[in-house]
């Protein structure tokens, strides 16, 4: 009897480790739990519409397109905290916390200091998994890491991202060069001598020569004129934010091309 009754405690023990909290319910706006007939969340007050029937996933992809990197974290941290099965989900959250991180560092603001790690966690759980996923856990890692002025160590994450993936998309080889174009300012800030320097043009020129959308090769292109700019080629930088204009698209990218070449 005695014996029974333990086996019976550890069979519901199991059942609420394991299958409860796949039946939880998050606030989509602010990721708190919820009870079950909560009809608004009692930490930000937002309405509770059940997720049947959105596809949450398509929606914050637009969203994304149109870089509104703050609606996608908004619209995908409560629902990945009740849905961590969805990779992909996961995927597009930690890359709108990368964008996000990117432009306010641009912006000259330390607040990416502590919100950085917030990809790199989700990252790290990717790896783990050893799937499919794995070259994108490894480059949501690599860039975590080269946000974070880590470079040599974000160069090995992302030469194994693109190690590890069937096709490599535009955006594994763009974070390449930035992390050689980190590299050889902690080598040679002078510019002159790093061999990591050129390392990076070459990286950035085969993003160019892929056959991919307008905007990443507009990006490619400004990320090759900021490097000329920087080791002070100013003919060849006024060339590739030109070029980088005909392909942008989206208007930060366009934004901050326009402020580079009033800059030079």
């Amino acid at each position: 009897m005695k014996r029974k009754f333990i086996l019976s405690f550890i069979l519901i023990a199991v059942i609420v480790i394991f299958v409860a909290p796949a039946h939880a319910i998050f606030c989509l706006k602010c990721g708190t739990e919820l009870a079950e007939e909560a009809l608004f969340c009692p930490k930000c007050g937002v309405k509770i519409e059940p997720l049947e029937g959105k596809n949450f996933y398509d929606q914050s992809c637009e969203l994304f397109r149109q870089e509104k990197y703050d609606e996608v974290i908004s619209s995908l941290v409560g629902y990945c905290a009740s849905k961590p099965q969805d990779i992909k989900s996961q995927i597009l959250l930690a890359k709108a916390y990368l964008e996000k991180c990117d432009l306010i560092k641009e912006q000259g603001s330390q607040q990416y200091k502590t919100l950085v790690y917030k990809p790199f966690e989700i990252g790290k759980k990717i790896i783990l998994l050893r799937d499919q996923y794995l070259s994108e856990g490894l480059y949501i890692c690599g860039r975590s890491l080269l946000i974070n002025r880590r470079a040599n160590k974000a160069s090995r994450y992302i030469k194994k991202a693109i190690k590890f993936s069937v096709a490599p998309s535009a955006e594994y080889f763009i974070a390449l060069g930035d992390a050689q174009f980190a590299e050889g300012i902690v080598e040679d800030p002078t510019g002159f001598e790093s061999n990591y320097y050129s390392s990076a043009k070459n990286t950035y020129k085969r993003v160019v020569d892929m056959e991919i959308e307008n905007n990443e090769k507009g990006k490619a292109y400004y990320k090759l004129g900021v490097l000329h700019l920087y080791l002070n080629e100013k003919k060849d930088a006024k060339q590739a934010f030109e070029s980088a204009l005909k392909f942008a698209e989206n208007d930060s990218l366009i934004s901050r091309i326009r402020s580079k070449m009033e800059s030079k």
